[in-house]
């Protein structure tokens, strides 16, 4: 599903959530590059076969992994569950809550923060 955006949108996408719309549940983020190229973008990893780790502050310390799988299943869930946000992606009108939208339903199938 992801698919339907360019590269370059799933970046902006995962740079806005990242440095701003999701850090007040982020504890830390782990970047692996496995199978990448060395000079990429952390924004890229996930579209370019690795994943961002991500820990949540009340967590266990379990690391959820954002990878081409579960961006896209993040793409499906926004789209069925709260078509408001994914309308806002294909608009280019998102913001920091749909970022966040987008990347909570990609790790954990729904919105379980904010």
């Amino acid at each position: 599903m992801y698919n339907l955006f360019t590269k370059e949108e799933v970046g902006d996408f995962i740079v806005t959530m990242m440095e701003g719309g999701s850090n007040y549940w982020i504890d830390s983020i782990v970047i692996s590059r496995k199978g990448c190229p060395k000079d990429i973008k952390y924004y890229d990893v996930p579209m370019a076969g690795g994943s961002i780790g991500v820990v949540e502050f009340d967590g266990d310390g379990t690391v959820h992994e954002l990878d081409a799988i579960t961006l896209d299943r993040g793409f499906y869930v926004l789209q069925k569950k709260y078509p408001w946000h994914y309308k806002a992606l294909i608009k280019e009108e998102y913001d920091v809550e749909t970022t966040d939208a987008l990347l909570q339903c990609a790790l954990f199938g729904d919105i379980v923060y904010g």
